[in-house]
């Protein structure tokens, strides 16, 4: 009976072997994931940024517009 340890012996090392390499996948994967989330999160920062660059532009228009109505309704009245 001296095959049997062996066997286990064999399973142990492949079992130890996959197991490694799954840890190894796995913190690469969670790497892959957290440098694909930094990049999505840096998108949305600019894009906030631009939006919030619309938003001041666009109010800054709408004084520009109300002013011209104020002078309008000056020289009309």
């Amino acid at each position: 009976g001296g095959s049997k340890p062996d066997c286990t012996a064999a399973m142990r090392d492949v079992r130890q072997q996959y197991e490694s390499v799954a840890a190894k996948n796995l913190q690469e994967a969670e790497e892959w994931y957290k440098s694909k989330f930094a990049d999505l999160s840096e998108a949305a920062n600019r894009n906030n940024d631009a939006l919030r660059q619309a938003k001041q532009e666009s109010t800054e228009y709408r004084r520009q517009v109300q002013s011209l109505t104020m002078e309008v309704d000056a020289l009309k009245g």
